[in-house]
């Protein structure tokens, strides 16, 4: 085998699996608030349903700025 891989050890391997499931999370949070986002300003759901719709996303995807940003009112 080539390449850097060969010379991962086992911590490495699950860090850098960790890594890819949180860009995961945060990149599906970001795509499903976006649609939330365009439904609500396209006048389809109303502000709590906007609201309750942003926090069920934060729950299931637990992205870590996207809940960095709902702390702090971005």
């Amino acid at each position: 085998m080539t390449g850097n891989r060969t010379n991962w050890n086992v911590k490495q391997a699950i860090e850098a699996a960790e890594v890819t499931q949180i860009k995961r999370s945060e990149m599906d949070y970001r795509l499903s608030k976006m649609m939330v986002d365009y439904l609500y300003s396209s006048g389809i759901i109303n502000k709590r349903e906007h609201a309750m719709a942003i926090n069920r996303l934060l729950n299931l995807y637990q992205p870590i700025i996207g809940q960095l940003e709902s702390e702090y009112g971005k």
